[in-house]
């Protein structure tokens, strides 16, 4: 704090500007605690505005963004092919992401009407969206057939419990962690209930892993659970 404290106090504007432009490029820099420890500064001495300092963080990131790119499409490609073993990423892996960079397609649509080439895909993930489809069984033979045999398809989403009791049980603990103070308010409560009774279609595990099976995937695993919660992964066979 206290470097910096003198760098603003002797540098001003310049010091803001190129601490914050230096972060921005990606260098590891308290660029937001000089912007901070500058506005203060700003506030109690009069050679710095905050006008001037908004000014000069603004000029220093917008230039340290576009410097960053730069340098990264200019030399960040030949460098990870030199470097990036000691990472973990292999040649053949940096080669393809780069033959496949700039090719994303984003959809915004429902599961059901998803079409795409059949083997289009190594990996699909699902994020707490699952438990809204109803018909689990036609959905996991459509994501089958997208997928190359060996993919991985890795969902995260709301399980039923396998009985009833058990699934009160885990609702119950929810809500009971919904309830405490900074969690919920009772209206997101009460929204997050209409919500469930109105669309939701809980699942238990092993309705998902039998269907996973009739669906033509193999070591289907639940490597995570808690209460409602649960992450589960699935190879193509």
């Amino acid at each position: 704090m206290g470097d910096l404290n003198q760098l603003v106090s002797h540098y001003g504007y310049a010091a803001v500007g190129v601490v914050v432009g230096l972060e921005s490029m990606g260098i590891p820099l308290p660029g937001e605690t000089i912007l901070v420890l500058s506005a203060i500064y700003a506030g109690t001495h009069s050679d710095l505005r905050i006008a001037g300092v908004i000014a000069a963080a603004a000029l220093g990131a917008i230039v340290g963004d576009n410097v960053g790119y730069w340098l990264g499409r200019e030399f960040g490609y030949p460098l990870l092919l030199r470097y990036g073993r000691y990472v973990g990423l292999t040649e053949t892996r940096i080669k393809t992401e780069h033959r496949h960079a700039g090719a994303e397609v984003y959809l915004v649509r429902r599961f059901e009407d998803l079409e795409f080439d059949e083997d289009a895909f190594d990996l699909v993930v699902s994020s707490i969206s699952l438990h809204h489809v109803k018909d689990k069984a036609s959905l996991y033979r459509r994501i089958r057939s997208f997928m190359r045999a060996g993919g991985i398809f890795v969902f995260s989403d709301q399980l039923r419990g396998e009985t009833e009791s058990n699934h009160g049980v885990n609702w119950n603990r929810w809500l009971e962690f919904c309830r405490l103070p900074g969690n919920c308010t009772n209206d997101e409560i009460q929204s997050l209930l209409d919500h469930a009774a109105a669309h939701d279609h809980y699942t238990p595990l092993s309705e998902h892993t039998s269907l996973l099976h009739d669906a033509r995937f193999a070591k289907v695993d639940c490597v995570w659970r808690n209460l409602m919660w649960g992450i589960v992964t699935a190879v193509a066979a």
